[in-house]
């Protein structure tokens, strides 16, 4: 998927600025800033729900999965239901489909009787993947998808992700603020900064050679990331 030249205004306020990125086939790009830097904004353009200026080419189908998955659930729908939505099967076939998505984010297929509210913050992510993953997508959006878990889960999702990408091919956008996590599932980086993409390479050489003094100011904020 190609980005060209991305724009998305409010009014007079201009909260992604001319962004371009590309995400190759099967790659995940990390996209980092922090709150208010546009990286949310970017992503649901991407995904079709802002209007946009600019061009986004060589992705039909966009899935996004969002930060805080009991939101993005019907609370009223099991999670079988759920997950059918997006479904691109016959009907006959959607029950072994859903049963099938599940399994590959590691739920079991009794699962699909529940309901959100039945399951854990890392059950229900896992769900939301599952569910984006029936529409066969281009590109999956992962907006922040850890950041509303606990510490204790965030890693199993993260592994979740990584997995994905080697089994499926997935490419991915990746969204956070957090420079770690996104160093650990990106082949590079996107940093973003008062709308503007301010840096873009491979993820060692943005951790360890950074450009930008946004960048270098992400980096002292995680000192683990920062080479000695």
């Amino acid at each position: 998927m190609k980005i060209e030249n991305l724009t998305v205004r409010y009014g007079s306020f201009t909260a992604v600025d001319g962004v371009s990125i590309e995400v190759p086939p099967g790659g995940v790009v990390g996209l980092v800033g922090e709150s208010g830097s546009g990286k949310s904004t970017l992503a649901r353009a991407v995904s079709g729900l802002v209007p946009y200026e600019g061009r986004i080419e060589g992705a039909r189908r966009i899935q996004m999965v969002f930060q805080d998955p009991y939101a993005s659930l019907d609370p009223r729908m099991s999670v079988g239901a759920s997950v059918a939505e997006g479904v691109r099967a016959p009907r006959a076939q959607r029950q072994a489909e859903v049963e099938r998505l599940l399994g590959l984010v590691s739920l079991p297929a009794e699962v699909a009787t529940r309901y959100p509210r039945e399951l854990s913050g890392g059950q229900r992510q896992r769900v939301a993947i599952a569910r984006a993953l029936g529409a066969e997508p281009d590109l999956l959006v992962a907006d922040e998808i850890t950041s509303a878990l606990d510490v204790s889960v965030q890693g199993s999702v993260l592994n979740l992700v990584k997995r994905l990408r080697e089994e499926l091919g997935l490419s991915i956008l990746f969204i956070s603020h957090n420079l770690a996590v996104v160093r650990y599932v990106s082949d590079s980086v996107a940093v973003m900064h008062g709308g503007k993409l301010v840096e873009f390479g491979p993820t060692e050489q943005v951790v360890d050679e950074p450009t930008h003094e946004y960048t270098r100011s992400l980096l002292e904020a995680v000192p683990r990331l920062v080479r000695h």
